[in-house]
C-alpha cells in the first residue's frame, strides 16, 4: 500500500508565522525592558511555532505526521529559520546602531568571521543541528499527542 505525503507548505506557513511573531514579541520584551537572552529561549519559540504547526497539520489531514513528512516539515522548517534570522537581525539592528555604525560594523563583523572562520563554521553548524532536531522531535511529538485527541474527542 502507497502512501501520499501531504502538502506540507501550509503547514509550513503556520510555523514561519507563528515563530516570526512569537521571536518579535520576545525581541520587543527583551529591549524594552533591557534584559539579555538565552539560547532556551530561542527554543522554547522553535517548540511553540513547531506545535502551532502540528496542530494546523492535524486539523488539515485528521492524522499525526508521517516519518518522511517529519522530515520533510523538519527540514523545510529549519531552511525557514536560517532565511528569516536575517530578516529579524535587519530589524533589530537600527535600534541598537546608527547608520553611521551599522557600516562600521559590518566592517569589524566581516574582519573577525575572516579571522575566525572555523569557529563561525562550527557554531553555525552546531546550532542548525540543535534546531533539525527541535524541529524533528517536537514535530513528530505534537503531532501524535493532537491526533490522539483529535481521534479521542473529536476536537483538537
Amino acid at each position: 500500500m502507497a502512501s501520499t505525503e501531504a502538502n506540507l507548505w501550509p503547514t509550513l506557513a503556520v510555523f514561519s508565522l507563528v515563530y516570526l511573531l512569537v521571536s518579535g514579541v520576545v525581541a520587543a520584551f527583551l529591549v524594552y525592558f533591557d534584559v539579555d537572552s538565552n539560547t532556551g529561549l530561542s527554543v522554547a519559540i522553535l517548540v511553540a511555532a513547531t506545535a502551532a504547526a502540528a496542530q494546523k497539520f492535524v486539523a488539515g489531514h485528521g492524522r499525526a505526521m508521517q516519518r518522511a513528512e517529519q522530515l520533510k516539515f523538519a527540514l523545510l522548517a529549519t531552511a525557514a529559520t536560517m532565511l528569516l534570522a536575517p530578516v529579524q537581525v535587519a530589524a533589530i539592528l537600527p535600534i541598537y546602531f546608527t547608520s553611521a555604525e551599522l557600516s562600521q560594523l559590518a566592517a569589524e563583523t566581516q574582519a573577525w568571521i575572516a579571522a575566525n572562520l572555523g569557529l563561525v563554521a562550527f557554531t553555525a553548524a552546531f546550532v542548525v543541528g540543535i534546531f533539525f532536531a527541535v524541529l524533528y522531535f517536537a514535530s513528530g511529538g505534537f503531532s501524535r499527542m493532537f491526533a490522539k485527541r483529535l481521534n479521542a474527542t473529536g476536537k483538537i
